[in-house]
């Protein structure tokens, strides 16, 4: 969406009719597609996907998923970004072949999660990494080496896939999955470890026998309490609808179950606490304790559903699964999905919706078309622009293998201060726009006195005006869709005439008409004496005479 910088003089009225309003700089705005990013990505995971991203404190970005190679490299599900979408060969070369599955086949990750000291843990599907064996799980340190202490605490760790990992407020970590044992130890597709890798024993017993089926994520509840997802249908033994709302102490909250009921009639695949402290439900379920809900619900923090959420989104999804909720600052939600449409609406697997559940029009015209294949997984940076990792390989019609970087670009150009210059006399001067991304900007002006013209590339306005006269002149920056324009005043003068110097008379001065005296230059000056004559009257006023001296002939 393209916004303006709105402009505002408040001129007299005798100004606004003699002269035209001062220049001012003005800077526009459009959310795009970073396609210097995405050029450096290039083809990405090579036909297949990303599922998991992280962003790293120095802008690096980790991207997990099903790939062997990344724009044509070795990687086996695992990569870490420069900022500018290149490849990180250190960390590259620290994972060596990353993970494997048995019998050589190539491991993927499915999900991964940045911990308070900068480690890295991954979870997926995988029984080696970088040739040492792993269980589903491995602990990285911040440079890629393998954490050996933690592995060696985890043991034969996860009998089956892995694909949720949780550091909670207190340190320990909270797997999920397909697995249904933990180093040895029955778990019921939930294990709790200690900080250290060792499992939480008595959390363990408080589960009990755990999820019946599948508990693909969790994540911690702003009280505290432990809130996961996926296929189960019985949690230790008592009916739940494929969502378990646990107190701290790994106990089921049967308040909270009463309130949901029968909960989902189909698998939840993503929740998210909002910061009111609603709950969101996403996955292809299409119904709700009883009640139509199309693969997505809002629900009360007591449980009961947010009745004005649902009817603003109406039918939402009609086919496809929802992947991923993010809430923005502002409080706005962006849906992730495998779907092309939302209540109706075409949104390019993905959508924004407002705090009611209204679709957020602006989101909709910053990702235009979106992506072409589903969305596994939207994470806002931290400088304010937006990824996505998924299956496409288009975003708002820029080539984009598997993720995407988008964000406002600012077009600015300088304000240029009122021109003079001589009528038949070269001149020059700079105009200077900017862009966020770099790219180029292309120059014109309308308005210029004739004579002079604007370099499309550079901005240089240069020339040798001809005409007398003031004119107003507009510079336009033009870059992908983004215009900017500044406007002032080019006045063109005649030549200054030169200056010619005129002859001077010097008058002599009047020869004296009376005898050069003392008493008489006293006379002739009043009271200004000099030289000789001061010295003479002086010697007047002390008495003494002077004498002419006479000559005999």
């Amino acid at each position: 969406m393209k916004k303006r910088i709105l402009k505002l003089a408040i001129p007299t009225v005798a100004a606004a009719l003699i002269a035209p309003a001062a220049s001012a700089a003005e800077t526009t705005q459009q959310w795009r597609v970073d396609s210097a990013f995405e050029a450096a990505v290039g083809t990405g995971p090579d036909g297949t996907y990303v599922n998991s991203l992280i962003e790293f404190s120095d802008g690096d970005i980790l991207a997990g998923g099903w790939f062997d190679t990344f724009n044509g490299t070795r990687a086996n599900g695992l990569v870490r970004l420069n900022a500018d979408g290149t490849l990180d060969t250190a960390f590259q070369t620290a994972i060596g072949t990353g993970p494997g599955e048995d019998a050589g086949d190539n491991g993927y990750v499915w999900t991964a999660t940045e911990l308070a000291d900068g480690d890295i843990l991954v979870g997926g599907a995988m029984s080696s990494f970088n040739s040492s064996p792993v269980g589903g799980l491995v602990r990285l340190n911040a440079d890629g080496t393998l954490d050996t202490a933690f592995q060696t605490a985890i043991g034969t760790a996860a009998n089956q896939i892995v694909t949720g990992v949780l550091e909670l407020s207190d340190g320990d970590i909270l797997v999920t999955g397909y697995f249904t044992s933990f180093n040895g130890t029955a778990t019921g597709h939930v294990a709790r470890l200690n900080a250290d890798g060792t499992l939480d024993t008595a959390f363990q017993t408080a589960i009990g026998t755990a999820a019946n089926q599948i508990v693909s994520e969790a994540i911690e509840l702003s009280d505290g309490d432990i809130l996961l997802d996926g296929f189960a249908t019985t949690f230790n033994a008592k009916a739940v609808g494929r969502l378990i709302r646990l107190n701290a102490d790994g106990t089921l909250d049967t308040a909270f179950h009463a309130t949901i009921g029968t909960a989902a009639n189909q698998p939840i695949d993503a929740i998210l606490e909002l910061s009111d402290g609603r709950i969101l439900l996403g996955g292809i379920f299409t119904s709700f304790n009883g009640t139509p809900a199309n693969r997505m619900i809002a629900l009360n923090a007591d449980g009961t559903a947010d009745t004005t959420f649902q009817a603003n989104i109406g039918t939402a999804l009609t086919s496809g699964t929802v992947k991923d909720f993010v809430e923005l600052r502002d409080g706005r939600i962006v849906v992730s999905q495998i779907a092309p449409t939302f209540n109706g609406q075409s949104v390019g697997n993905l959508v924004g919706l407002n705090t009611d559940g209204t679709v957020n029009t602006e989101f909709a015209a910053q990702v235009g078309t979106a992506a072409d294949n589903g969305i596994d997984e939207v994470l806002p940076l931290r400088n304010g622009d937006f990824m996505a990792a998924g299956a496409f390989t288009h975003f708002n019609d820029v080539q984009a293998g598997g993720i995407a970087r988008w964000g406002l670009e600012n077009l600015h150009i300088d304000a240029i201060s009122d021109q003079s210059s001589v009528v038949d006399t070269e001149t020059s001067i700079a105009t200077t726009a900017t862009v966020t991304d770099g790219t180029e900007i292309v120059y014109a002006a309308t308005g210029l006195p004739d004579g002079l013209s604007i370099d499309a590339a550079t901005g240089v306005i240069a020339g040798t005006p001809h005409t007398l006269g003031t004119s107003t002149v507009t510079v336009t920056a033009t870059n992908a869709g983004l215009v900017a324009d500044t406007s002032f005043s080019w006045t063109v003068t005649a030549p200054q005439p030169t200056a010619t110097p005129q002859p001077t008379t010097e008058t002599p001065e009047p020869r004296p008409t009376t005898r050069d005296t003392p008493s008489s230059r006293l006379a002739a000056t009043g009271t200004e004496i000099t030289g000789i004559a001061a010295f003479a009257a002086a010697l007047v006023l002390a008495g003494f005479f002077l004498r002419r001296r006479s000559t005999r002939i």
